[in-house]
């Protein structure tokens, strides 16, 4: 199947994928993936409408922000254009194994598709927000309003980026970011699968520990104690290290 294909290539699309699996690894296992169900309602953009303190709402569900800022923060690598594992880069690298799978093949070119609705909404798609006092000028489509928070909440303070959103609230822009970037989670998620299948029939040879690495810290820390120094400040680096040595020495005999 990858006959055609030079090793090197293959080397290099191996190690794309492997390096894909580890971080997506660390996407399925954040805590708001936890209830994938819940959190495809997030994704979805799940809405009530009925009466709050006797004023008609519409209601959006939405994660706690500070927990989906890291899941946001962890999706990044796979949007940005610069990084080995960018969403496109890692389909391309699929492709080189599963093009001509029957099976594989056609889910491929499929989620293809779906990443690219998710991580660039056509224009005049989803909803635009609106200020009633300003229709014309402060309607804002809410892939824009999900950039604006990214950028101009998140991971950056760029103003051409909050511009953009003037006018909307930080709920608002928040609001849109969980639909944009919650489907990217939902997309990185699906792809580390489709990789695990592939993988299971024998079709891409990944490298073991991209599947058995740990990909969270585990707290709390805990590390083997051999010896312990302590000493005043400004001791020198060497008598240190000879303390150290000094009192390691017992422990590593066993006495």
């Amino acid at each position: 199947m990858n006959a055609n294909i030079p090793s090197e290539a293959l080397g290099r699309h191996r190690e794309r994928l492997a390096a894909f699996t580890l971080r997506a690894r660390r996407v399925e296992a954040h805590s708001l993936l936890a209830d994938v169900s819940r959190f495809n309602e997030w994704a979805q953009g799940t809405t009530h409408i009925g009466p709050v303190d006797g004023t008609m709402h519409m209601t959006q569900d939405v994660p706690p922000e500070e927990a989906f800022e890291s899941l946001a923060s962890r999706c990044r690598p796979f949007l940005l254009t610069g990084e080995p594992i960018h969403w496109q880069a890692v389909l391309g690298s699929l492709r080189a194994f599963l093009k001509e799978d029957p099976l594989f093949g056609p889910a491929i070119d499929s989620l293809r598709d779906s990443w690219a609705t998710a991580v660039a909404p056509a224009a005049e798609t989803g909803f635009a927000l609106i200020r009633p006092d300003e229709v014309e000028r402060q309607a804002v489509w809410f892939a824009t309003l999900a950039d604006s928070w990214l950028y101009g909440d998140l991971v950056h303070a760029d103003p051409v980026a909050r511009e953009k959103a003037a006018g909307h609230t930080l709920n608002s822009r928040y609001s849109a970011a969980v639909l944009l970037y919650g489907q990217v989670a939902l997309h990185v998620v699906a792809t580390l699968n489709l990789i695990r299948q592939a993988r299971t029939r024998g079709l891409i040879d990944l490298a073991p520990e991209a599947l058995s690495e740990p990909v969270t810290a585990k707290v709390p820390m805990q590390f083997p104690l051999v010896g312990f120094v302590q000493a005043d400040a400004g001791t020198p680096m060497q008598d240190m290290l000879d303390a150290i040595d000094r009192a390691a020495g017992p422990l590593s005999d066993g006495t």
